[in-house]
């Protein structure tokens, strides 16, 4: 099974994935990155259950410098690898040095990613969070990231999750907007304590 990646020097590149994970629509891909803006200048870009990859390596694609995927299933780690190998990007695993620029995998839990990536002093820009549905990660991870301090004072946060579940105000996170494409809702954060408008 495949997919597309729909932007930047990777347009038109197919990825894999497996019938165990839901990897991100294309959809809902297009119209993250129409919100961020097509292309950026640099950054660190932090993809949580991370699936496939398609969304970091979209990311990567459009400009980012870093990318960190968090993945703790093994054979989706593999998938991982084999995607950034496919449009021919190199990579590390669970290294004890973070580099500045390129893909980083962590084989863990979402807790002990964040938490090694606080004691590495890493600050991210963007925050992409794609858990499973309907398995109460929703919280917990937007809470870990703001505890652990891990988000640039200007970082926003993307969560994708089921229509059903509203979240507002959550930990140091705003809710900026929330968008619906079927009975999926990417729901947008900012840094900052003020209510949603």
């Amino acid at each position: 099974m495949h997919l597309t990646l729909v932007g930047g020097r990777y347009r038109g590149k197919k990825l894999r994935f497996i019938a165990k994970i839901r990897p991100t629509s294309t959809k809902v891909r297009k119209a993250l990155f129409t919100v961020l803006g097509e292309f950026f200048s640099g950054g660190t870009f932090l993809d949580l259950f991370a699936g496939s990859g398609a969304v970091g390596i979209e990311a990567l694609s459009r400009g980012m410098d870093r990318v960190i995927f968090v993945e703790k299933d093994p054979e989706v780690v593999k998938l991982i690898e084999k995607n950034l190998s496919l449009v021919g990007q190199p990579y590390v695993v669970a290294p004890s040095v973070l580099p500045e620029k390129g893909c980083i995998i962590l084989p863990w839990g979402i807790k002990r990613s964040i938490k090694f990536l606080a004691s590495k002093e890493i600050e991210v820009d963007v925050v992409y969070i794609d858990p499973p549905y309907h398995g109460r990660w929703e919280r917990s991870t937007l809470k870990a990231i703001c505890e652990y301090g891990i988000l640039k004072p200007e970082a926003r946060v993307f969560l994708e999750h089921y229509c059903r579940m509203r979240l507002n105000e959550t930990y140091c996170l705003r809710l900026v907007r929330r968008r619906e494409y079927g009975d999926t809702c990417v729901s947008e954060f900012e840094v900052g304590i003020r209510k949603a408008s």
